[in-house]
């Protein structure tokens, strides 16, 4: 699979990108094309020393353009947790604020203890 960049963006789609609070994401290659959906609630479980496992629920806006309702849901899910985690790396580098389109950095108050 080509790196999981290439299957997203960040939709820019006014019907949809102002669907709550959270960014819209949309898939613009593969199996899921067309597909835009947010993700809701991410979580992290240790799974042992130096491994985490990420959970995620996330609510389908729009589904994919060719699926006709139907697709093969283990494989998204395995999508949508690639593209998760590409998303939250991207953040960590940058400092945070992807997602909600708001820099950390920016932030007016002073840390409470150093």
């Amino acid at each position: 699979m080509n790196s999981v960049i290439d299957y997203f963006e960040y939709c820019t789609d006014p019907k949809y990108a102002t669907h709550g609070e959270t960014a819209v994401i949309q898939i613009v290659k593969g199996e899921y094309k067309g597909m835009i959906y947010q993700y809701d609630k991410v979580g992290f479980s240790k799974l042992s020393f130096g491994k985490m496992e990420c959970k995620f629920d996330y609510s389908t806006i729009k589904g994919p353009d060719n699926s006709g309702g139907l697709y093969i849901v283990a494989n998204l899910d395995q999508l949508l947790g690639d593209i998760l985690i590409c998303i939250l790396e991207e953040t960590l580098e940058t400092g945070g604020g992807i997602m909600d389109g708001k820099n950390r950095n920016n932030d007016t108050k002073k840390p409470i203890a150093q």
